[in-house]
């Protein structure tokens, strides 16, 4: 069955937006039924999420804004559903339901998850993380794992977009896919500590305060189809992220650098492209490096480097690593396009 749970979900409860379109529509559907009056609307989607049984169930929310005063407390089995669908990669242009996060706030919008609380889906909405007028706040921490993102915005949170933290459970799944984190004031995707079973697809971060993803302590990740562009640090960053697959990743525009993997042990890395990263002087721009002789063994398979502003960078820095294998594919550094 989808999104981890066994059999369809027995349990459906919408939440209705203030501003949502054909409210009677909603309020017809049998079951529960929650409607938002546009001031603190958590209340109601927490309610929602536990009204849900303990074996977890489905909470639909609306077409609509849904300002958000404090922050939501998934529940294990939970999936979190929003009226958006297919890729959303367009420029601000956030899906139908919208969690904003109030003025001053300053919380995260979605977390707190507790001790084995997992098999958790949210998928099909947006978050505003309304940085301007907070002064602190992730889009969706991940304190615990088990928990699948899929066709999710976030955009201008104070902090990071994506923040994950694995704290002792047994589960380590995280599945991130078709997911858009732009203009955070952090990293756009920051990880620490997950293990294995964590996949990241069809992603997205761009124009973010420091960089696009950071994984750090994160054991056997799947990294395929990235676009990291735009960010003011590193497209990506990877430490200690031992026996990992990064395929076709695209990294262009990012102020501190392209992609840095260090110790980085029994890396693959399929498809890697780096685009006029690196706007300051004398950057590395990827960066790779081990602590030879116990080594990193790294293999490369297609990389494109290009520095466009000829700013005297270094293309590929390497050091430190033991059995480096270039394997095929088309490999170019130049100040040039």
């Amino acid at each position: 069955a989808a999104d981890g749970h066994a059999g369809q979900y027995l349990t459906t409860i919408y939440v209705v937006a203030s501003d949502a379109k054909n409210v009677g529509e909603y309020t017809q559907v049998a079951g529960k039924v929650y409607v938002c009056d546009g001031v603190a609307d958590d209340v109601q989607i927490q309610a929602a999420i536990n009204a849900l049984p303990v074996t977890g169930g489905k909470v639909v929310l609306t077409e609509g804004q849904f300002n958000i005063a404090a922050t939501i407390v998934p529940t294990a089995g939970l999936h979190l559903q929003g009226m958006g669908g297919g890729r959303i990669y367009q420029d601000n242009a956030l899906p139908p339901t919208v969690l904003k996060l109030a003025n001053s706030a300053n919380v995260n919008v979605i977390g707190g998850l507790s001790a084995n609380t997992n098999r958790i889906t949210i998928s099909g909405l947006g978050i505003d993380g309304n940085k301007a007028n907070n002064t602190s706040g992730n889009g969706i921490n991940v304190s615990k794992m088990g928990v699948n993102l899929r066709q999710v915005f976030i955009v201008n949170t104070k902090d990071d977009g994506i923040y994950g933290l694995k704290t002792g459970e047994t589960d380590t799944f995280l599945h991130l896919s078709n997911v858009q984190c732009q203009k955070a004031g952090r990293d756009g995707i920051h990880i620490e500590n997950a293990g294995l079973g964590c996949f990241y697809h069809d992603i997205v971060s761009d124009q973010n305060g420091r960089h696009g993803l950071y994984l750090d302590g994160c054991s056997s990740q799947e990294l395929l189809f990235i676009n990291s562009g735009s960010n003011t640090g590193r497209g990506l960053i990877m430490e200690s992220c031992p026996n990992s697959t990064v395929t076709m990743f695209y990294s262009e525009g990012n102020t501190g650098g392209g992609p840095r993997f260090n110790l980085c042990n029994h890396l693959n890395v399929y498809t890697l492209y780096s685009i006029a990263d690196g706007a300051a002087n004398n950057l590395q721009i990827l960066q790779i490096l081990g602590s030879w002789p116990n080594g990193i063994h790294t293999l490369i398979c297609g990389l494109r480097v290009y520095d466009y502003a000829g700013n005297g960078n270094t293309g590929v820095y390497i050091s430190g690593v033991n059995r480096f294998t270039w394997l095929g594919g088309d490999i170019s550094i130049s100040s040039t396009a």
